[in-house]
């Protein structure tokens, strides 16, 4: 007799329980870590809002990586992993990041916006432009709907649950929004391009690309070192990289190469 690996209800249960994304799970860990420097398993639990199975999946997954240490208890920083300065950092990057990101827009442009990631971080630098949005982002969506010149859409499809996204099930509608630029958080961007690591979220991002003239990537430095199982788009197809330094030499080679414009910002 087979043993069943995974309880039917209790699958289900977890995937209701899991409101973060893997990849910013994994950020959040990391930022609990660097705060922290020992982060007890019933607190990480908690703090993601997930189940004792997907947690572990999750530590198993980044101490392959050598991100993390797992040890009685717990978890702690991989051996020669270094400790944040102070709280907050990554807040502030991804601010810095967004910043900048809004700062390529012009007033009264039409522009789309991917939900994931810290895109939400976005919103409160887009008022008063007077854009005319497109989102797939039900977050996005509530939050610049406060904005009285900002005029917000979304497209049709089936909510993604996880992250809170729109999702057309639908092959073949054709969309009738044109934006002239389109936004993205990286969750992982390298060599191969810009990658994503749920499958069911490529096609929904890949038909905002083509529905924009112009990628811009809003990336953190810790995308640069994380790997993902999908491949959005090769680096080619990416018009401009917004993130904080500093930035290795490699990856400003890289960029250059591909003919990529960066545009770097200090987070701190």
């Amino acid at each position: 007799m087979t043993k069943a690996l995974d309880h039917p209800v209790e699958r289900s249960s977890e995937r209701a329980r899991c409101g973060l994304h893997p990849a910013q799970r994994e950020i959040e860990i990391d930022r609990l870590l660097k705060r922290q420097g020992f982060v007890p398993f019933g607190e990480l639990c908690a703090r993601l809002e997930a189940s004792r199975a997907t947690v572990r999946r999750d530590l198993e997954r980044m101490a392959l990586a050598g991100t993390v240490r797992r040890v009685r208890g717990g978890i702690k920083p991989a051996d020669g992993a270094t400790l944040a300065s102070a709280p907050g950092v990554e807040d502030g990057q991804r601010d810095a990041i967004a910043a900048a990101a809004a700062g390529l827009l012009a007033h009264g442009e039409a522009i789309i916006i991917d939900g994931g990631g810290a895109t939400d971080a976005l919103c409160h630098h887009l008022d008063g432009l007077d854009l005319q949005v497109l989102t797939n982002s039900l977050a996005i969506a509530g939050a610049l709907s406060k904005q009285i010149g900002t005029r917000v859409m979304v497209p049709g499809g089936s909510l993604h649950p996880k992250q809170g996204i729109i999702v057309d099930p639908f092959e073949g509608r054709e969309e009738r929004f044109r934006g002239s630029k389109v936004l993205i958080w990286a969750e992982a961007l390298g060599a191969q391009g810009l990658m994503q690591s749920d499958p069911l979220l490529i096609r929904a991002e890949q038909k905002l690309m083509h529905q924009a003239d112009e990628l811009i990537v809003l990336a953190e430095p810790a995308a640069f070192s994380r790997s993902a199982c999908f491949i959005l788009c090769a680096l080619d197809e990416i018009d401009v990289v917004v993130t904080s330094g500093p930035v290795a030499e490699a990856h400003r080679e890289r960029f250059e190469q591909h003919g990529v414009r960066l545009v770097v910002v200090d987070g701190r």
